[in-house]
């Protein structure tokens, strides 16, 4: 048999002309679609903003294997996830045993930088009647506070006056 091996996803148009042995001819007409390599991406973000802990790995679908990966146009090997990732975009390439190639762009992200807002309430005359409360926000919720005075929460009191670390 005849086998055609096609290069990219698509639409062909193909046509096949059969003669017998008494020389009748009859020419066969067909559309086949192609599906092309596509990928398809899973990725953790970055957990600290600024950090490098972000990963990503990829599955294709169609193809021939096996599959060859590059990353940020690096040298095509059959690893298909990475670790340690800082926050930016990176784009993917594979391919496949026949050179058939696809591409895809992905993002690694990460939180926002922590912005930490007190808001201060100073003692009155020399009493232990001051305040400071924290407005915090970025980064990863669920934030824990550990003042110099011993406090454990967003705010600290009652304080007198001095100089206090969260």
């Amino acid at each position: 048999g005849i086998v055609h091996k096609y290069g990219a996803g698509g639409t062909y148009h193909v046509s096949l002309k059969v003669t017998n042995a008494c020389g009748n001819s009859k020419i066969y007409k067909d559309s086949i679609i192609v599906q092309g390599m596509g990928i398809s991406t899973g990725t953790k973000p970055v957990t600290c903003n600024g950090g490098a802990d972000g990963k990503f790995n990829i599955a294709v679908t169609y193809g021939t294997p096996p599959f060859q990966h590059a990353y940020n146009g690096g040298i095509y090997s059959a690893v298909d996830s990475a670790v340690g990732l800082a926050a930016m975009t990176y784009t993917v390439s594979v391919k496949d045993a026949n050179g058939c190639t696809a591409t895809s762009t992905l993002v690694i992200t990460q939180p926002t930088p922590m912005v930490i807002s007190p808001t201060v309430n100073p003692p009155t005359c020399n009493v232990k009647n001051g305040s400071v409360s924290l407005t915090v926000s970025g980064e990863s919720p669920g934030y824990s506070y550990i003042w110099s005075n011993a406090a454990n929460a967003s705010t600290a009191s009652p304080l007198s006056s001095g100089t206090y670390s969260v």
